[in-house]
């Protein structure tokens, strides 16, 4: 999850529960704990805590890893499918897509694969890129190395 999502999904519980935001060394220290959890269900995770808490959660990060647990069993297909060994046909197998758009290098984690848990790099498709004006190659590159 990206820091600032993070931010926001705690600002929003505390103004349900009209508390004081924490303080960012707090923030900091929970966010290290559930930083892994991505942002796709976050939405999810802080209805669940209003629908269930009467008062702000004592150990926020706990109930967060137990709702992204829940979430995941609820939504199976959403998982990272990590198979060895198979070739994906979008990414370089890295989970990873490394792509051009006006003569500038993108990069996507696969949609397809998911394999790549960057946290903070968009999801894409490949078919979905190529559709928005982005190619695999770089034309006009004239043997420089591309960076990102």
């Amino acid at each position: 999850m990206v820091e600032k999502v993070f931010h926001n999904f705690v600002k929003g519980l505390c103004f349900y529960y009209e508390r004081r935001d924490p303080r960012e060394e707090t923030l900091d220290l929970w966010f290290q704990a559930v930083k892994h959890v991505p942002d796709e269900p976050m939405d999810w995770i802080s209805e669940q805590i209003r629908g269930r808490h009467e008062t702000f959660p004592k150990n926020l990060p706990l109930v967060m890893r137990e709702l992204w647990q829940q979430w995941l069993e609820d939504h199976p297909q959403r998982r990272t499918n990590r198979h060895i060994g198979e070739v994906c046909p979008d990414c370089d197998d890295t989970g990873l897509i490394s792509i051009f758009r006006k003569r500038s290098l993108y990069v996507f984690r696969c949609g397809r694969c998911k394999r790549s848990n960057l946290n903070g790099v968009p999801v894409a498709y490949l078919a979905d890129l190529e559709a928005r004006g982005y190619s695999l190659t770089r034309p006009g590159r004239e043997g420089r190395q591309a960076h990102g």
